[in-house]
């Protein structure tokens, strides 16, 4: 069997108690950020 293909890029979350994220990996954070203000943009239509 061929060994699984590990991408370089690693996602990891840490949560606290509550279940709120509170480390991200740079690309995660890069993708949320998009995010938030791509809601922003569609909400303010």
């Amino acid at each position: 069997m061929d060994e699984p293909f590990i991408s370089k890029v690693t996602y990891y979350r840490v949560h606290d108690e509550d279940g709120e994220i509170i480390s991200e990996t740079e690309v995660e954070h890069v993708a949320n950020n998009f995010l938030k203000e791509y809601i922003k943009k569609e909400d303010g239509k």
